[in-house]
């Protein structure tokens, strides 16, 4: 699907971006020399920010491709989006931890582009569900939204998810990062539940697997904050590799999605002549 000179290009872009990175943190730290683990966490992580920046750039090659509907570019664009933002905002909390030694990490400019990835991945999933309105059926509906209660009972009966406490102590700024944080995989788990309702197995490919990589997204922020809370979080803990699973997984499904999309409808003839 991706021509030689955009895998060309993709590969000058990164190795760039690589060069650039090291020498803006060797330049950040000219008075603190970079230890081990520091260059340990920076790889690490400018791996876990690639995997979503390839995610991206994948996007936006595959909308050229001239037999995707519109819906299916519109949805690609937004996914794309999307996958910057999480790989800047692990940029971001890269820059202020390693290179710049700051500890309040929370909120931050990291937190914003989180933020930013819960509604634009929304939106493109929704967009895209689009094409399944046919599935869409009163039955579906209602076994989407029953197990989206029985999601969000657990997790807040079991305090996975907490409302914030409103403190003398706590900023607006952090109440509303923390109000919105106890709902915003809820959100991602209800879409992925909707999803799977709508279109069961007659789901393509990239779809469903960009689904899961949604799923270890989610996973990866329960098991983020329960080691915040516990105080044993840190940089390329097992939190961290599951972002990185699901980077590498939601960046397979948008290139999956652009290159073996086949709309729902046609599949299911295909297989009702078959």
């Amino acid at each position: 699907m991706f021509t030689k000179k955009q895998i060309i290009g993709t590969s000058v872009f990164f190795i760039i971006f690589y060069v650039c990175f090291l020498a803006s943190f060797f330049y950040l730290r000219r008075d603190n020399p970079l230890e081990f683990i520091d260059l340990f966490n920076m790889h690490y992580l400018f791996a876990l920010n690639a995997a979503f920046f390839l995610g991206g750039i994948t996007a936006f090659f595959a909308i050229k491709k001239p037999d995707l509907p519109k819906v299916v570019k519109q949805s690609l664009v937004l996914l794309g989006i999307g996958s910057f933002c999480m790989g800047l905002g692990f940029l971001s909390w890269l820059t202020l931890e390693v290179g710049l030694g700051e500890s309040e990490l929370y909120p931050s400019i990291a937190d914003f582009f989180y933020v930013a990835f819960v509604p634009i991945v929304v939106i493109g999933l929704l967009n895209l569900l689009r094409i399944f309105s046919f599935a869409l059926t009163k039955k579906t509906i209602s076994k989407s939204i029953l197990w989206v209660a029985i999601a969000s009972f657990l997790t807040i009966q079991f305090g996975i998810f907490s409302l914030p406490e409103i403190s003398e102590d706590s900023t607006l700024a952090v109440t509303l990062f923390d109000t919105f944080y106890a709902f915003t995989d809820i959100v991602l788990i209800a879409i992925v539940v909707l999803a799977l309702s709508i279109a069961g197995g007659k789901i393509f490919k990239g779809m469903l697997i960009y689904l899961f990589g949604l799923g270890f997204n989610v996973v990866a922020d329960l098991v983020f904050f329960y080691r915040i809370e516990a105080g044993t979080h840190a940089i390329a803990d097992i939190a961290d590799h599951i972002y990185f699973l699901s980077a590498c997984v939601m960046s397979a499904g948008i290139y999956l999605i652009a290159k073996n999309f086949i709309h729902p409808e046609e599949s299911t003839k295909t297989q009702i002549t078959q």
